[in-house]
């Protein structure tokens, strides 16, 4: 991509044609609101910002639920040229205040929580959307002025060795990533984007937020998804007429089991739905049953917060476990164990709180992933470089086991980990979610068939049975806490 997208006369055009209609319906307000009134807020609350003291290149961290204040506060920093760090509010509290300790911010805002800091904290409710006279549309030449080059979003990911990263990025990275893929769906002002994930983490700014801003599409605010939830999950997608989601394999999962009502069976059969999968592996048997429920094509995607997205199935081309094609201008490569190495225009910065030069190598960055590209070019996700079982002097993949597991429709859910071994040095250790009694008789078939499929090397050599198996907010295997909970070193 060597011609750099003048994102600010993007922007300008973006609100010039669109100023009279609405951009953002608050589902669980009943609020919404246009694109001039939503530049309106932005200024306003840049002015506040202003007065608090805040100048370009400041830090500001919001520990903050998902809100249209906190939408309308991210890009208030963005005309500032403030570094937002956004932070989960349902996080721990030794979390928070590692975060916090790590972000070296200059202002907090806050809701219903007891921070220790001598730094400024403001609360959110300082911040409201309230009857104004709406700016000319003139105003937006603003948009020009912003240097979209600079340090815009940090995000903390919590690392496989449990100290969270901070990864550094511009604006300009999020947009052109949502160009990228863009290319693939073609999203336009038809489409009506259903916001339900962390607007702490990326996927609930650069999926939801910003890509629906890109492509002139409208954005619906619901509930953020959990347990309680999903029983009326259609519920708002229904009154606001959402035909595009974003989901993450767990939410799939528990709409599966819990979701008893018929009007998002319905709905989905009457309305041209799309559901686009991201952040976590999608398993062929959740997607063959959800779409077999819903009658809602799911596409899936792959991408990390340092690359954000990198390749993804699409209406023109798609297959079952692959995570589709490389977007426009992606690198893709392999180290001699099959990790996936990347290069992408809109790479990540830096991390903010340890070297990043430990994970590149010539330029590309080291996922640890591992995968492969078949001959159709679909790229496929196998299994976790850190993960890897070496069992034995053999290496072994965990996602090999859990694929097959899941084949067997007594399991509900699998994950399986390693654990140190005096004699093999690793053994093979089974985390399974049964959905029937489940006895040394299917321990007995389960391990035949792996050794049958996968070899003797694979057979398991311990199980666990959960109720349910622990995942993180983006809905991945939090295999740090299981090792943690069940002492597995």
């Amino acid at each position: 991509m060597n011609d750099k997208i003048d994102i600010g006369k993007k922007l300008f055009d973006i609100f010039s044609n669109n100023w009279n209609e609405i951009f953002l319906f608050d589902g669980t307000e009943n609020r919404k609101i246009t694109y001039q009134e939503f530049f309106t807020y932005i200024l306003k609350f840049k002015e506040k910002l202003e007065i608090l003291g805040l100048k370009k290149n400041d830090t500001v961290c919001f520990l903050v639920s998902n809100s249209l204040e906190l939408v309308i506060l991210y890009f208030a920093s963005l005309f500032l040229g403030l570094k937002i760090i956004p932070v989960d509010v349902e996080k721990g509290t030794d979390e928070i205040q590692e975060i916090l300790s790590l972000s070296n911010f200059d202002l907090l805002i806050y809701e219903d929580i007891q921070i220790n800091s001598n730094k400024l904290l403001v609360s959110i409710n300082e911040f409201k959307i309230i009857s104004t006279d709406l700016v000319d549309i003139s105003k937006i030449e603003s948009f020009k002025k912003i240097n979209f080059d600079d340090v815009f979003l940090i995000t903390f990911t919590s690392g496989s060795t449990g100290i969270p990263k901070g990864v550094i990025h511009s604006f300009r990275n999020l947009f052109e990533s949502s160009i990228a893929l863009n290319r693939f769906f073609d999203f336009s002002k038809n489409n009506i984007f259903y916001h339900n994930l962390p607007m702490s983490y990326m996927a609930g700014i650069l999926n939801l937020i910003v890509l629906p801003l890109v492509c002139e599409s409208k954005i619906v605010m619901g509930n953020r998804f959990n347990l309680s939830n999903m029983s009326n999950f259609w519920e708002i997608p229904i009154k606001y007429s959402v035909n595009t989601f974003w989901f993450i394999p767990t939410i799939l999962e528990l709409l599966l089991k819990l979701d008893r009502r018929n009007d998002g069976i319905i709905y989905s059969q009457k309305a041209n739905l799309l559901g686009l999968v991201g952040t976590a592996p999608l398993n062929s048997k959740t997607k063959t049953q959800f779409e077999e429920k819903y009658s809602i094509p799911l596409y899936e995607s792959y991408g990390l917060s340092e690359t954000l997205f990198v390749s993804s199935n699409s209406y023109e081309s798609q297959k079952n476990n692959s995570v589709g094609k490389l977007l426009q201008s992606v690198e893709l490569t392999f180290s001699q164990n099959n990790e996936i190495i990347i290069k992408v225009p809109w790479m990540f910065k830096n991390y903010l709180n340890i070297d990043s030069k430990d994970f590149f190598k010539n330029n590309f960055y080291l996922t640890g992933d591992l995968g492969k590209i078949d001959s159709e070019n679909f790229l496929f996700i196998t299994g976790r470089s850190k993960n890897i079982i070496i069992k034995g002097g053999i290496n072994i993949s965990p996602k090999k086991i859990e694929d097959l597991i899941l084949d067997f429709k007594f399991i509900d859910d699998v994950t399986i980990v390693g654990a140190k071994d005096e004699i093999l040095g690793e053994k093979i250790v089974c985390f399974i979610v049964p959905n029937i009694n489940f006895t040394e008789n299917e321990k007995k078939l389960i391990n035949s068939q792996v050794v049958k499929n996968l070899g003797i090397s694979y057979h398991i050599d311990e199980f666990f049975i959960l109720d349910k198996i622990p995942r993180t907010v983006n809905g991945k295997i939090d295999k740090p806490k299981i090792r943690e909970k069940f002492n597995l070193h």
